[in-house]
């Protein structure tokens, strides 16, 4: 494995605000699992009364599966329900996602993201009611997910040095054409609690379009517990945005990059 220097987060570093940023959908996800009750009906009462700018919900059931395996056989799924686990509510203008469950909290934008102290600020007063409903008594972990989607137009011939740096095409003399691709790299940071999982990969067109699209996908999150004060989770937030930021801006082309801005 590749060894690296201890490495120091700078919150105050500054990055280049995108008018029309790429991400179609960005995540904070904090488990932790609930020390109170966590009834169906009186869930779902209070989280009503909390949410008026999130009319619509749903409830959210647990799943596990199990592969068996025995020589000689077809393999085997074993599926079973866990039962109600949480509600999921959207907001009018379904832009907002927030999941209140048994042991996890998430909130997701969809697209057109605007920023991070809109999003930030929005999941933590999410999280202050979700908190008080089910008191976990640390955060097992916290992540932080950006989905950035590039559209490719038409039939162009994809290179991937053109949006992604560290992409050498050592088969470009065959004149072969590009139909899929998948890069995962899973890194830690040095000197930290936090680890990062890194996918570039390529969309196929939906339906009748002829779009392709890349799709770079970044998830920043915690290694370790820690305990659930708001004041270290806004720190932890912080330096989790700054190193998403550090991924994007080191990983798209200085060409890429002006599209956006």
């Amino acid at each position: 494995m590749d060894q690296a220097p201890q490495s120091y987060i700078d919150t105050s570093e500054k990055f280049p605000h995108l008018s029309r940023a790429p991400i179609t959908e960005a995540v904070i996800e904090i488990r932790g699992r609930a020390s109170l009750p966590w009834n169906e009906t009186d869930i779902l009462t209070k989280l009503k009364q909390l949410l008026t700018g999130y009319p619509e919900h749903r409830s959210v059931q647990g799943f596990s599966s199990q592969l068996q395996w025995t020589p000689g056989q077809e393999p085997k799924v074993d599926s079973q329900n866990l039962g109600w686990q949480g509600w999921q509510f959207t907001s009018a203008d379904k832009s907002h996602i927030t999941k209140f469950q048994l042991d996890l909290f998430s909130f997701s934008r969809l697209k057109p993201y605007e920023n991070w102290q809109l999003f930030s600020a929005e999941a933590l007063r999410l999280w202050e009611i979700h908190f008080e409903l089910a008191q976990p008594s640390e955060i097992q972990r916290l992540g932080v997910r950006f989905i950035n989607r590039f559209p490719i137009i038409g039939e162009k011939r994809v290179q991937l040095e053109d949006y992604f740096r560290g992409f050498p095409d050592d088969l470009r003399e065959m004149n072969l054409t590009r139909v899929g691709f998948l890069h995962h790299d899973i890194f830690a940071v040095p000197g930290s609690i936090y680890a990062m999982n890194l996918i570039k990969t390529v969309q196929p067109p939906e339906g009748q379009g002829n779009e392709f699209a890349l799709i770079l996908d970044i998830d920043v999150y915690t290694q370790q517990p820690f305990g659930p004060k708001s004041e270290l989770l806004k720190q932890r937030l912080v330096e989790i945005d700054v190193l998403k930021n550090k991924a994007f801006f080191g990983i798209i082309t200085e060409d890429l990059l002006k599209t956006f801005i």
